[in-house]
């Protein structure tokens, strides 16, 4: 469950980065409206949180959050890499790995 905890916080970290100001006029050539913007704010924090709950799933709550908190470093270092260099993907990207993470877990394929 740790690589589709790591893709659902690489989706949410996509959705909260796409929801920067600065993204915004490179990603989709305007800014987004007031409900757009809380939409993906929402489900970018609840993607976050799904990340944790499948690292707890199987472990202790004190371990689980720790493993998550450690494993969603790379995550959000892949969005600042993504985010810096070629903006433009960010949003493709977010949506293959919620794909990848929901096919994960949708057959119980456990990564560690």
């Amino acid at each position: 469950m740790i690589f589709a905890g790591m893709m659902l916080g690489f989706t949410g970290f996509c959705l909260l980065g796409v929801n920067m100001e600065r993204y915004q006029a490179v990603i989709f050539k305007k800014s987004l409206a007031n409900p757009a913007h809380r939409l993906l704010t929402g489900l970018g924090w609840l993607l976050l949180v799904a990340a944790l709950m499948t690292c707890m799933q199987n472990l202790s709550t004190s371990v689980g959050l720790a493993l998550g908190m450690g494993m969603l470093t790379i995550p959000a270092g892949l969005c600042v890499l993504v985010l810096n260099y070629v903006p433009r993907l960010m949003l493709p990207a977010g949506v293959l790995t919620l794909a990848m993470a929901a096919l994960l877990l949708g057959k119980g394929v456990s990564g560690g």
